[in-house]
Order: C-alpha cells, then structure tokens, then sequence
C-alpha cells in the first residue's frame, strides 16, 4: 500500500520536460480520454499520502503554512483524527506527517524528536512508537500487514547527504537493513511484507550533470533483493509493489537520463514499459492486487494529468480533475480501486480522493 511523498527526497527539507519520445504501445487517437469510472473529491485534510482498503486515509494536516509545520491524521469517512508527534516532539518543533496505513489501521510516518532529527514512527492502538535510533535520521514510508518500511540514516557517515540513507524494514520494532548499495530507501511494501525501492542515490537528482545520476529500483520479492535496472537509461525508482509481486516505477529511456517512462516489472518478465503516448514524463506510482495502477502521463497535445491503467498493458485514461485545483499528483490506491492524492489550490495544498464507481 502507498504512500505519499513516494521518494522522501522531502527529508532533504525541514519536516515542515515535456518533450516526444518515440511512442509507446497506446493509440494517440484516444489521449486526452478521461475515465467516468471514477468520481472525484476533495476531503478534510491537506495532504492524502496512503489509502487502505477500509478507505481510511494517512495524510497531514497544516499547523503552520510559513513553517510547513502540521500534524500527522488518519481520515475515515469525515472523521479527522489527528496523531500528534513523538514525545519529544511535542517539546521541540511539533511537526508529523502520516505516510501509509495498512489493512489493519496500523499507521507510519514521521515526526520531529527531542535530538533535532526526523524519526519513523508506527502509530497503533492509540500509541505512536519511536522506530529510530537516537542521533540518526529516519523515515517510515510504508506499512503493510504490520512491515514498516523506509530508511535509517548513519550519523558516521561523513560523504553526501544521500549515501547516509540506509534501506530498512521495521517489523515487531526491530529493524532489518536490506542488502543493498547504500544511498538507499524502501519506498512500499506489500501485505507479505516484499519491499521496493530505490539504492544507489549519490547525490539530489537535480543537482548534477545527468550522466552522473545511476540509482536504480530493486524489490526484495520473497527474501530475494533483485536489482531491476532500466528500460534503457541510467537511472530508475520502484514506487509500489501488490501482494502478487508486481512492481511500478519509473525508469530513465536514454543514456542522458531525461526521457523517462513508468514501467511494470516482474521476477518473470523483468521490466517492460507501460503502454503511453509517446510523451516523456510517464510515472507509475501505486499499484493494487487487480493490477490498477494509478500515476501520472502526458499527450502530444500538450494535455497532461494524473490517470489510471487499468492493467500494466492497458492504456492510461485520465481521472476527473479535482475543481480548482491548479496542480494534482496521486499517491496510493487500493483494493476497491479508490485512489488518493493532492492537489494544489491557490490557499495551499487539499487531500484528494477518487472513489470508483461500483459496478452490478
């Protein structure tokens, strides 16, 4: 199950291209198609980062626009709650944010401590729990039948912020550091507690020469870590992984690390394209157990939102945009097909929820 903020590059902060590549397997004749499968909302909070089958909602909540201080929420059905923050977090510099929610409503995230770092934290039964170590940086990005999943950063570390991240797993509160390339973060994992996400990051992908950015996707799929290289490029990210092992991302299409596409990939079939229409810029960023994937892609006209595949081969339709809001990105979707993101609206950020139309 999903999350927000997909890669928390985020942590980098306070808590607080279009261009035509060769085309794809989907028919331009029919971009621009929005889908009246889903209905569209806005809901109570300003950011929707996880959804769980039960339809509750992980997300945020501002308590400061001028500090992009807030406080971590759960949403269901209309009823806000909010979590608070670590102990020590009520006492220096309030400020959580909730990443995922699993199936049986355990919650993860971060929130600021008393040592002046970010730490991961499980909330369940009431109780928010303190999954990092004293001194170091970490991060809950996603849960799933109790997995938590993310990174703890190593203080001794003394090269690039991003070569700290170190890519774990927290399950009955011990954490397991995976085996991969450090600069490394689990970014989803699934109900059988598989993990995916991203190792080999050596510096903020926006800082360097393109050549110099190589991190790659892995996926630990029943305690084998693959590494899943790319469609071509140099560089790619696992976003999202269902409980059948089916993984989405995105992946790089040229050796200059510009053109970049979503991708499915499985330990059958390896990584493959989604089908899109030849416009650069296609991200995969959730998937459910009916093979739904929800993300983002573009048209030759110009036309660009967030969509949904009905399958890894089917092609993108877009969801209904959410009225008056100026920007939108998905995060997560669920088992019943219901999607979350947020949307930029000129007062700040709202949750946005696609609920899909029940069919018989």
């Amino acid at each position: 199950m999903r999350t927000a903020v997909r890669m928390a590059l985020g942590a980098a902060l306070p808590l607080s291209l279009l261009a035509v590549a060769p085309p794809a397997s989907a028919e331009e004749t029919v971009c621009g198609t929005v889908t009246d499968d889903w209905t569209v909302t806005t809901v109570g909070i300003n950011a929707a980062n996880g959804i769980n089958d039960a339809g509750q909602i992980a997300g945020e909540r501002t308590t400061d626009s001028s500090t992009r201080s807030g406080v971590a929420v759960v949403w269901d059905e209309g009823e806000v709650t909010e979590l608070g923050y670590l102990w020590g977090g009520w006492l220096r510099g309030r400020d959580s944010r909730a990443h995922d929610v699993d199936d049986q409503g355990r919650v993860v995230g971060v929130s600021s401590q008393l040592d002046g770092n970010v730490h991961a934290f499980l909330w369940e039964n009431g109780w928010m729990k303190d999954l990092g170590a004293w001194g170091a940086q970490s991060w809950a990005q996603a849960v799933g039948g109790g997995h938590v999943g993310g990174y703890q950063e190593d203080p001794a570390y003394e090269g690039n912020y991003f070569q700290k991240w170190h890519a774990s797993t927290w399950t009955g509160g011990t954490r397991s550091e995976l085996p991969v390339t450090p600069g490394s973060q689990v970014i989803d994992v699934n109900e059988r507690g598989d993990a995916v996400g991203v190792h080999k990051l050596v510096d903020f992908p926006i800082t360097g020469p393109q050549e110099e950015i190589a991190h790659t996707a892995f996926a630990r799929i029943g305690g084998t870590v693959h590494d899943l290289g790319t469609v071509g490029g140099k560089w790619s990210i696992a976003n999202g992984v269902n409980d059948d092992g089916l993984v989405v991302g995105q992946s790089a299409t040229d050796a200059g690390g510009v053109y970049r596409t979503g991708f499915a990939w499985t330990a059958g079939k390896g990584m493959r394209e989604l089908p899109d229409y030849g416009v650069t810029g296609t991200d995969a960023a959730a998937v459910n157990n009916a093979g739904e994937i929800a993300g983002w892609f573009a048209c030759p006209s110009g036309r660009s939102g967030v969509g949904v595949w009905p399958s890894p081969t089917s092609a993108p339709l877009f969801l209904p945009r959410p009225a008056g809001g100026e920007r939108t990105w998905v995060t997560d979707i669920n088992d019943r097909g219901d999607i979350v993101g947020t949307s930029i609206y000129p007062e700040g950020t709202r949750a946005v929820l696609w609920r899909k139309k029940t069919t018989g």
